[in-house]
């Protein structure tokens, strides 16, 4: 144990009735090497720490838990930079939050096998089924069928949601050392991915070996993107960072950045209610796309009740009820 080859990193909250299958999916795991499993809980209260105190002491060479005695997150305090970072012991790092599981107990190894067999590669990802824990429905993320390497204008353009996070396996100075162009506390996927693009190639494994569930209760997606008010407040933080990192890399990336602000400021329309207001350009290919997956008449109603609750919130916040 004393040459860790991987460090897991694995952000809790509130999250015991998922993080059970996440710490089977870690113990689980069949490698030709030692790897931990840092598991932070940020002070739940429903009962996860208890969950994790168990998986620790039965498995205390590799599930090495933090337990917050209070939530640090709403202090504004970044768990992966200020309290993980500084003590991870991997060469690499993989990434599994706590209502999420690996599904192939041969992740680790194939992952680990490929990036040392490609010294260019920093950053290794793979598919994942996307579990929508809202409709129950699933789908696969991506849908491609064939491994490559991805550019990063590729990355920058679709945005924090083109890979599963669990499926992130990087070189531990990616997830360490974010520019500081790219340095937002409220999330981490998004940059990352782009911090993998700067550091060397991103490989894509058509493998599927993970469960991302979406909209589970205690998710950051439940706490901030179903919540309007802080949806189009995440939207103006991602669009801010895009054009600070356009500008700090002297607009090199500048056609993938605008295709990505355009899609963020779409995002930030329809969580204002104003749906048919994203019909003009730069939004019009999202918006022909999210009529064609969904219909106009639902995006239309979604709009009206978007626009019902953006203006309630509003309305609360200037009464002092929020």
């Amino acid at each position: 144990m004393n040459d860790i080859k991987i460090s897991v990193v694995c952000l809790t909250y509130n999250h015991k009735n998922f993080i059970r299958r996440a710490l089977e999916g870690f113990v689980n795991q069949e490698t030709d090497f030692p790897f931990e499993v840092i598991v932070h809980d940020d002070a739940s209260t429903d009962g996860t720490a208890d969950i994790v105190r168990e998986y620790a002491e039965k498995y205390p060479d590799i599930i090495k838990p933090i337990y917050q005695p209070e939530n640090i997150y709403s202090k504004g305090i970044n768990a992966r930079t200020d309290v993980i970072a500084p003590i991870i012991k991997g060469e690499y790092v993989a990434l599994c939050e706590g209502d999420d599981y690996w599904t192939d107990n041969n992740k680790l190894q194939i992952q680990y096998d490929y990036v040392k067999a490609h010294p260019e590669c920093a950053m290794c990802v793979h598919q994942a089924t996307f579990h929508d824990c809202i409709t129950n429905k699933d789908s696969l993320l991506p849908e491609l069928t064939e491994s490559r390497i991805f550019t990063i204008d590729e990355l920058i353009a679709t945005g924090g949601g083109s890979f599963a996070n669990n499926t992130v396996f990087t070189k531990k100075n990616v997830y360490t050392d974010i520019p500081e162009c790219l340095a937002v506390k409220s999330f981490g996927d998004y940059q990352r991915i782009i911090n993998g693009a700067l550091n060397g190639t991103v490989y894509y494994i058509a493998r599927n070996m993970s469960t991302y569930n979406f909209g589970a209760a205690g998710s950051w997606t439940q706490t901030t993107m179903f919540k309007n008010t802080k949806a189009v407040e995440h939207c103006d933080e991602v669009i801010r960072m895009l054009n600070t990192f356009n500008e700090a890399y002297d607009y090199k990336y500048d056609s993938a950045v605008k295709k990505a602000v355009a899609k963020y400021e779409y995002d930030k329309l329809k969580y204002q209610g104003r749906f048919f207001a994203s019909k003009k350009e730069p939004y019009r290919e999202y918006y022909l796309a999210d009529k064609e997956e969904n219909g106009l008449l639902k995006c239309f109603v979604r709009s009206l009740f978007f626009r019902y609750d953006f203006l309630n919130a509003v309305y609360g916040k200037i009464k002092g009820r929020n």
